[in-house]
């Protein structure tokens, strides 16, 4: 985990790697949108404080263009010796035990937005319960497979 040297820093670095001790593996998405949009927000209030309200146009346009990509801040799906857990973007940490997980299968997720879809994958849990959990990268086979050998499961 990085450093903490600053309040705001350390409490960016405790959000974003929460649920990440004790991980055998952490598969997490990029999280380059977070520190674009701070600096173009920042950016945009410093130019229209100095009263150039013109060219906070330029930064807005940019945090605009990021917001499809503002969902994978910090979501994860983190593997324990025993757990699956599940840090979305907005929201509390999940905590699955691997025995809990009833049933496996392939299925597919809109992202960034609807119309485009990547592959999922989707999880039963006990009293009928469905997680739908994709990476929107390219490890979801990896972790695809890693699950199936964890639970002892197959894929449906």
């Amino acid at each position: 985990m990085p450093t903490k040297n600053t309040w705001l820093g350390g409490w960016y670095s405790r959000w974003r790697h929460e649920g990440e001790e004790g991980a055998i593996i952490v598969y997490a998405t990029s999280g380059w949108a977070a520190p674009v949009l701070a600096i173009c927000v920042a950016a945009a209030i410093g130019l229209c404080l100095f009263q150039v309200a013109f060219l906070a146009l330029f930064p807005f346009s940019v945090v605009i263009g990021i917001i499809p990509w503002l969902e994978n801040i910090r979501k994860a799906v983190i593997f324990t010796p025993d757990s699956l857990r599940y840090r979305p973007t907005f929201g509390s940490l999940r905590n699955i035990p691997l025995r809990h997980i009833l049933a496996l299968r392939r299925t597919r997720a809109s992202w960034p937005r609807p119309g485009v879809s990547v592959p999922a994958l989707q999880l039963t849990l006990p009293r009928g319960e469905v997680l739908i959990l994709y990476l929107g990268t390219d490890e979801m086979e990896e972790f695809t497979r890693r699950l199936c050998k964890a639970t002892g499961l197959g894929l449906t």
